[in-house]
């Protein structure tokens, strides 16, 4: 009876200890926040606990975000001036509520397991600032219907790469791509990635099929869309359909490698490619003139907030900008030599560029001076992993010191 009441009292105070120890880590880490803890004296306490599950990794604590700024961004969406999404390497995903001033990492959820899928994300896109779709490797594409508060898995462990994303309207989506066999491909949603269609075509040119990477893709309605290609040959093409992305017809062919499309009205449109090419359209592109872009960088992403005002950013740091309609275009300095690999521009005068290890750039004036957002981002944390950390491993070594102290009453 006396060793009965013993074990049951070491039970009862292990249990204590262990929620007295767990749980006002929060406030531990709330403490460390408001003194801002520096890098150095808390960056050897992160790691990553890794089990493999069907190819990805899941994740029991976050991982060190200063890490985060070094790794190539690809993908950029604002909603609005305040807020927006990153995505780059390693399943990098960044959010802002404050315009970029500070940044949070957000992690991918999967039942109800923190889950980050540990390939690289291109690709990035809002219908409003509740719904949006991420895409990359592995034929990974996930959604959020929160503001990226959680992220969901639509696909992933595919062979597969997902250069492109539009979500178009709270349930139609796209991704764009290629798979290994190098068929050119999208994926199609009708209910906000709940479910998919897989369509497949080639790049037709002088009555022969070409194998493409598709770059990207983007549709003016539910009805009208269009693709860039990357042929395997280095040339390029623009695709489109009349019919929601269900059948393709390819419309203009280049000796070139195209990279992005962009249509700021229903009969404008402006793609950019290899070597400072830019095309346009002024007649929903039935066809397409060459401009003189003012350089030969390779241009890997366009933005034209109107039918007047446009930037393309590229290769080492290029940016350049128009302000007729891509008749003269001039270049604006960037302040850095890092590949720059998206633009977007929310009216013609506020825009982001996101490239190269984790370069982020904002400006407020058109581009006459751009802010570097990165060493925001090189101040700050992501405590909530760090708390997440520290609970996590709490609980494991007390749960097993329980163990272990409750087989050892078994043997008295």
């Amino acid at each position: 009876m006396y060793n009965n009441f013993l074990k049951k009292g070491l039970v009862i105070g292990i249990c204590i200890l262990i929620i007295i120890l767990c749980f006002p880590i929060q406030s531990i880490g709330n403490a460390l926040y408001n003194v801002k803890a520096s890098k150095e004296s808390i960056y050897n306490r992160f790691y990553i606990n890794k089990e493999e599950n069907s190819g990805k990794q899941i994740f029991d604590v976050g991982e060190d975000i200063f890490s985060s700024c070094k790794k190539d961004l690809y993908g950029v969406f604002f909603v609005n001036s305040d807020i927006g999404t990153i995505v780059g390497d390693e399943g990098l995903i960044l959010y802002t509520v404050d315009g970029g001033k500070t940044w949070v990492r957000k992690n991918v959820i999967e039942g109800f397991k923190t889950c980050i899928i540990n390939s690289r994300f291109f690709d990035v896109s809002f219908f409003n600032e509740d719904i949006g779709m991420a895409v990359g490797w592995d034929g990974t594409v996930i959604y959020t219907n929160n503001g990226g508060e959680k992220w969901n898995v639509a696909s992933t462990g595919k062979n597969v790469a997902f250069f492109s994303a539009q979500m178009l309207t709270s349930t139609i989506g796209f991704s764009a791509g290629v798979n290994t066999i190098f068929q050119p491909l999208i994926f199609r949603t009708n209910d906000c990635w709940e479910s998919f269609d897989v369509i497949i075509f080639y790049p037709e040119h002088g009555g022969s099929n070409y194998e493409a990477d598709l770059t990207d893709i983007y549709f003016l309605d539910t009805s009208i869309g269009f693709t860039t290609a990357r042929i395997f040959n280095g040339e390029g093409a623009i695709c489109r359909s009349n019919d929601s992305g269900y059948t393709w017809d390819t419309i203009y062919w280049a000796n070139y490698c195209l990279n992005e499309i962009t249509f700021p009205s229903d009969s404008i449109g402006f793609a950019v490619g290899d070597f400072g090419r830019i095309v346009k359209s002024i007649d929903s592109g039935e066809n397409w003139s060459l401009l003189n872009s003012g350089t030969t960088k390779d241009l890997y992403s366009v933005s034209f907030p109107t039918e007047e005002v446009g930037c393309a950013v590229g290769s080492s740091g290029v940016i350049i900008r128009t302000e007729d309609g891509g008749s003269y275009w001039f270049a604006q300095n960037s302040g850095t030599k890092e590949n720059l690999n998206k633009v977007q521009f929310l009216d013609s005068e506020n825009g982001f560029v996101v490239g190269d290890s984790g370069t982020i750039l904002h400006t407020e004036d058109g581009g006459d001076s751009w802010e570097v957002l990165t060493r925001n981002l090189n101040k700050q944390i992501d405590f909530q992993h760090y708390i997440d950390f520290l609970r996590f491993h709490f609980f494991k070594f007390f749960s097993r010191l329980y163990l272990n102290l409750f087989s050892m009453l078994e043997l008295m």
